[in-house]
């Protein structure tokens, strides 16, 4: 299982490298338009991309667990799961429509509801993956692998946005980056460590009392994720602030947990 597995994630991954190369490449971007390009992703580079990493790796550093998780992490959210999510986003929304019927409903929340299940569930599924892949055994690496994938799932979602500005025409690329830094210190790297910590929580920890806020991390990403995207939030800066204010909180509540609950890991059930 476990050399099938990294066949598959190698396989995967290398798949999605390559597409998103040939895509990028063949824009046929001038030396301005690249100069334009790099300036749109050094920008989430700086603003999250960079701060997010050099947190993370300190963090594993001080756990005592190999860096390698990390950035395995980072590449394989960045590589495997966004084809693979617009798949299952197509064959969910096609799921809906012969459920629900009405046609308005579908319209304004199909965009706001297929996505989270689709994208939440793909990126928890690659981080516990990794997770078993590389032998991860602490609550604090769970939660690192989880915030790899999704900050990896995170650049890549934004560079497509990025790269279709190019396309489309009709907004600046460099704008589009700031555009997209609304929802990025609240996003995918928070929502599947979030996930990825739940899940360790409520099916590996040996350990008991296991704290009931695991389901408010397990089912909350999908929540949120589902606001984020809903039609409220068009122009809605309070529920943006909210949300954010939410996501933080929580994703700070389950930290507090990961590096104080260490000291009861050698509590005997």
């Amino acid at each position: 299982m476990r050399k099938l597995l990294i066949f598959l994630v190698g396989l995967l991954s290398v798949a999605g490298f390559v597409w998103d190369c040939f895509i990028l490449f063949n824009l046929n971007l001038s030396i301005k338009q690249w100069q334009t390009f790099a300036a749109a992703m050094l920008i989430f580079a700086l603003t999250y991309f960079i701060p997010l990493s050099v947190l993370s790796c300190y963090l594993l550093k001080k756990e005592k667990c190999s860096l390698s998780y990390f950035w395995l992490s980072v590449f394989a959210g960045a590589t495997v799961i966004g084809s693979l999510a617009g798949l299952l986003n197509y064959w969910l929304t096609d799921l809906l429509k012969t459920v629900v019927t009405n046609q308005d409903f579908l319209n304004s929340w199909a965009p706001s509801l297929v996505p989270p299940f689709a994208e939440e569930s793909l990126k928890l599924i690659l981080a516990l993956i990794v997770a078993y892949l590389v032998g991860a055994e602490k609550l604090s690496a769970f939660i690192l692998i989880g915030l790899g994938v999704g900050l990896g799932f995170q650049l890549s979602e934004d560079y497509t946005y990025v790269a279709g500005s190019f396309v489309e025409g009709t907004v600046n690329p460099v704008w589009q980056a700031f555009l997209r830094l609304e929802t990025a210190f609240a996003s995918h790297w928070l929502l599947t460590a979030m996930l990825t910590g739940a899940c360790y929580i409520l099916f590996v920890q040996k350990f008991k009392p296991k704290t009931y806020l695991a389901y408010v991390w397990l089912f909350s990403p999908f929540v949120l994720h589902i606001l984020w995207n809903s039609p409220w939030g068009d122009g809605n800066v309070l529920l943006k602030l909210s949300l954010t204010f939410v996501s933080w909180f929580l994703f700070g509540s389950l930290f507090h947990y990961a590096f104080t609950v260490k000291l009861r890991e050698t509590v005997p059930v």
